[in-house]
């Protein structure tokens, strides 16, 4: 799945929308494209943060790739690197 543009507070209900359809449908695996994320606030690190949890609980995993530097940045500062999965 690609993210694209912005993800703040008033995106992160979309997202959080479809993250939720893709669990009901029983998606085992599922890839989180960043590499057009331009910018990501606190609400969408909330919104990966919840999803991940969830597949975790479901025995189902979500990895995350390309992110920029700019959100990359914020995983890293808010020491989720080694708690999420990166590909």
């Amino acid at each position: 799945m690609r993210v694209m543009g912005d993800l703040d507070i008033a995106t992160t209900p979309e997202l959080e929308r479809v993250l939720d359809g893709l669990a009901d449908e029983q998606h085992h695996r599922l890839l989180l494209d960043l590499d057009d994320l331009q910018f990501m606030d606190a609400s969408g690190l909330r919104a990966i943060l919840s999803a991940h949890r969830s597949a975790q609980r479901e025995g189902n995993r979500i990895t995350i790739c390309n992110s920029s530097d700019q959100v990359h940045r914020l995983f890293e500062v808010t020491n989720l690197l080694s708690y999420l999965t990166f590909g």
